[in-house]
């Protein structure tokens, strides 16, 4: 939940209530989930393309090239999970911090037991390049896969059944609408980066409207799961 208008914002839940986990590191752990979420649509994109290329004898991509990619996948989430814990400010000194800049806050603060606050560093450009760099990598390899897989479908429309031909044409339509509904991972996000550069009265509401869209995400993925997955629909509807 953000604390505009400080750049901060607190967790609540098992985690952080019961366990007593620090909302910096939960934060961290919610980035890299969706990091990895991403990651595994791309990763499945891939081998939907490979499985394709290998009927059709197209675009067989050598394995070292996955190797390659299994590590990146591995180190990307955990990277980002570090420089964003590096990018936070040290807990002891949040206090002092809101003493110092924010004094008119300290009573709302101090019911708080549990929270994180936010500079600009470093560590938050590394953080924002690594970003912009992820995305456009899995951004330029999503949109090259699939405009290949489009073109491999063709052909292999002459080589198998229609029934199996259908199958491998549902699988490629279902990651393509989870990948879209990924979007509303990106919402809360974008939202409190934006009201973050733009502060305005109401900008505590609108972050948390962004947080309710994210929040929708798995509700919204598993209904495109099964409406686009004929095995699912089968069980459900009959």
């Amino acid at each position: 939940m953000p604390l505009f208008p400080i750049l901060a914002g607190y967790c609540e839940g098992f985690l952080a209530k019961y366990l007593g986990i620090w909302s910096h590191y939960l934060i961290g752990l919610q980035l890299s989930s969706m990091i990895f979420q991403v990651e595994c649509l791309v990763f499945c994109f891939a081998i939907k393309h490979q499985n394709i290329g290998r009927v059709i004898n197209y675009n067989v991509v050598s394995d070292d090239y996955y190797f390659v990619g299994i590590v990146l996948f591995i180190i990307s989430p955990i990277g980002a999970f570090i420089v964003f814990v590096q990018s936070g400010m040290k807990r002891e000194d949040q206090m002092a911090h809101i003493v110092s800049k924010c004094p008119e806050f300290i009573n709302q603060f101090s019911t708080l037991s549990n929270f994180a606050i936010y500079e600009f560093n470093i560590w938050s450009l590394f953080l924002a390049g690594g970003a912009c760099l992820g995305a456009l990598v899995c951004g330029a390899a999503f949109t090259l896969i699939t405009m290949d897989i489009f073109r491999m479908l063709k052909t292999l429309q002459k080589k198998v059944s229609a029934t199996s031909f259908k199958k491998y044409q549902n699988a490629v339509k279902s990651l393509l609408v989870q990948f879209a509904t990924s979007g509303l991972l990106l919402v809360p996000l974008s939202g409190f980066v934006l009201f973050t550069l733009f502060t305005f009265e109401r900008a505590q509401v609108f972050v948390e409207i962004t947080l309710l869209i994210g929040a929708l995400h798995p509700i919204v993925n598993a209904i495109v799961l099964t409406m686009t997955t004929s095995q699912f629909r089968d069980v459900l509807f009959g």
